[in-house]
């Protein structure tokens, strides 16, 4: 029992994605529409490269090719676009801290911060989005959520699992201010699981 506990202490972030013929769809911004078969992506510069056939063999990934024949395989099987040129990623899933459900996803996003392009879950997709991005590790669940108005930087709302760091209804009220239905519901109603209705009324009523 108390191994199991252990175990399960150190699977405090993880994704459960629902089951597909492929994992998603990659929205170009000139309308193309490009297939992925495998949830794996890797940043390479100014291009992502994805799986656009299911591997049989898992011998090699993105972060483990140990020979020529492996390379050309993992070639073979992927494809490189500019992340500039990328609108959204289109897929489904859950994120979950420990056995807990802290969001449904439904894309993508990878955004250049300080130079270096990082992986946010699009929570809400509107003229005013709301995303999440993991900033910890299996062993230890650091995840932040973000707002974010048409391209500009995304805003941080809330980061979890350090006791520090800015926490959301403080950030809320800074960031939706000039919002009076937003700010009537963040001083009656907002809790953290409801971070998405928040930025639903913000759209529906405050958004230009």
């Amino acid at each position: 029992m108390k191994l199991i506990k252990i175990y399960a202490s150190l699977i405090v972030f993880f994704l459960s994605l629902s089951t597909y013929s492929q994992y998603g769809v990659i929205e170009m911004k000139n309308g193309d529409r490009l297939e992925v078969a495998d949830g794996n992506f890797l940043v390479e510069n100014e291009q992502l490269r994805y799986y656009k056939e299911k591997v049989e063999s898992k011998g090699f990934s993105l972060f483990g090719i140990r020979s020529k024949k492996q390379k050309q395989e993992y070639l073979d099987k992927t494809n490189a676009v500019n992340i500039d040129d990328i609108k959204v990623i289109h897929t489904q899933g859950e994120l979950f801290v420990g056995n807990k459900k802290i969001a449904n996803y439904s894309g993508i996003r990878y955004i250049k911060i300080k130079r270096k392009y990082q992986e946010f879950y699009v929570i809400e997709n509107d003229k005013c989005s709301l995303l999440i991005k993991n900033e910890g590790s299996l062993s230890n669940a650091i995840f932040s959520y973000y707002v974010q108005e048409d391209n500009k930087e995304p805003y941080i709302i809330h980061k979890s699992g350090t006791g520090l760091g800015p926490k959301y209804k403080r950030r809320s009220k800074k960031y939706f201010k000039d919002c009076e239905p937003a700010m009537r519901y963040i001083k009656k109603d907002l809790k953290l699981l409801t971070l998405p209705k928040l930025v639903q009324i913000y759209n529906k009523n405050c958004a230009e």
